[in-house]
């Protein structure tokens, strides 16, 4: 049985992706179009469900835990793909196959 990725789900990871990507809350939350306390909160909320933490944060600085790198390493190249294909289909305004009243992310 394949696992289903929930909305929250999703948005968390898209979220996480985002601040590894940018090893910047505000830049992450710029990127989102949300507010860094907002973005915080979901990475929390992220850390939580999984029981780890993601991401050492200082004042001046984020950066990966090994368990964060480990969930980067496993999310980002889907992530991307995903991404590229939802904008190959926006450009050429096709439908996606199933993906009727669906709108895509970001």
């Amino acid at each position: 049985m394949t696992p289903t990725v929930h909305g929250s789900e999703f948005a968390q990871l898209r979220a996480f992706v985002s601040v590894a990507e940018h090893a910047s809350f505000s830049r992450a939350a710029e990127q989102l179009g949300i507010t860094p306390s907002s973005l915080s909160q979901t990475i929390r909320n992220l850390e939580e469900r999984l029981s780890l933490r993601l991401f050492n944060r200082t004042t001046r600085s984020v950066a990966l835990t090994p368990a964060g790198d480990a969930l980067y390493s496993a999310s980002a190249l889907p992530w991307t793909r995903s991404q590229r294909h939802w904008r190959t289909h926006r450009i050429s305004g096709t439908a996606l196959p199933g993906a009727s009243g669906f709108t895509p992310p970001g």
